[in-house]
């Protein structure tokens, strides 16, 4: 990405993934309040990374930005300061296909709304007056059904979805208790179970999420805060609805950024964690998971010392590349893409 777009990129968020051509990129820059500005571009590049020009894919300022893949191309989505949630169309090469849609009318949101294409319709949600709504829309953005998913959810919260095969998981954090809990639900969005907790303790509270499609089930990765020690909680769920292996790893107060299968078999785990405390500092991690009981492999640096920092990663079976912001002696910050190798 062009050093010039990226200044500020640790800040916001980048999506990465493997196209017909290359690779394609989404990002989002840091919203300056002093010149405000459109603040979403794209890029295309060859296998090698080599060629494309950034283009702005956006007249507003987005406070936050979530990137999903289509059968024709990709979806935008955004959630502006003050309004509702949106997404954009784009194309295979990452062009604009279509206009800004309102993905709910009447649901303001509090983060980019996840969003999946289910072979049936595109699967997303909102909150209104009747708690979490799961919403299936067709291609233009309208709306086919909608299915309550919980009735505790009094406000907007961050609901994450993933496909796998034939199901689709939902993880949301309950607003009247911030308890993670999940549901599984069909290509249509109806739900073949009940609410269930990510974590079966009653102080538990968790507010982020991460997932990725496990076999025929799910790794999720959450940050969890039980009574006053805090960190990162990984959980295996079956297609069934079921949690299976869990592990939790304290240290900190921990942010997601990316989560997906690693070419050398598991999962790449990419994040951020401010330490807490009076002392407290923030650190970067890229770890290699063999599901929720293994960390085969764990890299993490203070942003004090380290001249790099993990942005994003590229979706990509083939090799393991990390989006990443360097500031090489005190130059403007630029990104570049780094691939990790087999980390045994």
């Amino acid at each position: 990405m062009p050093v010039n777009e990226c200044s500020g990129c640790s800040d916001a968020a980048a999506y990465g993934f493997r196209t017909s051509a290359g690779y394609g990129f989404v990002w989002q820059t840091h919203a300056n309040s002093s010149a405000p500005g459109p603040n979403l571009y794209s890029l295309t590049v060859g296998p090698d990374f080599e060629g494309g020009e950034p283009e702005q894919i956006s007249q507003s300022v987005m406070s936050s930005v979530d990137v999903a893949v289509t059968p024709n191309g990709f979806v935008a989505t955004s959630c502006l300061p003050e309004s509702k949630p949106e997404w954009i169309q784009l194309n295979g090469d990452l062009d604009i296909a279509g206009g800004a849609t309102l993905v709910a009318p009447n649901a303001p949101c509090k983060k980019a709304p996840s969003i999946v294409w289910t072979g049936e319709g595109y699967l997303t949600g909102f909150t209104d007056s009747r708690g979490l709504v799961g919403a299936l829309l067709d291609e233009q953005g309208t709306m086919l059904r909608e299915e309550i998913l919980s009735a505790a959810v009094a406000g907007p919260v961050l609901a994450r979805f993933s496909k796998n095969g034939d199901r689709v998981l939902v993880v949301f954090s309950e607003q009247n208790s911030s308890r993670g809990s999940y549901r599984v639900l069909d290509l249509r969005g109806i739900p073949s179970g009940d609410v269930q907790p990510v974590l079966e303790i009653d102080d538990a509270r968790t507010t982020l999420f991460a997932i990725a499609p496990s076999g025929d089930g799910w790794l999720v990765a959450s940050d969890t805060r039980v009574t006053n020690v805090s960190g990162v909680l990984l959980t295996e769920i079956s297609r069934d609805g079921l949690v299976g292996q869990q592990s939790r790893r304290s240290g900190g107060y921990p942010m997601f950024l990316g989560l997906g299968p690693s070419a050398y078999n598991g999962f790449v785990l990419v994040g951020q964690t401010y330490s807490g405390g009076q002392y407290g500092a923030d650190e970067w991690q890229v770890a290699l998971l063999e599901g929720a009981g293994e960390l085969p492999y764990a890299q993490s640096k203070s942003r004090d010392t380290s001249k790099t920092w993990p942005i994003g990663i590229v979706t990509d079976p083939l090799r393991d590349l990390v989006i990443e912001e360097r500031v090489l002696d005190g130059s403007t910050p630029s990104a570049v893409v780094q691939e990790y190798g087999c980390l045994e």
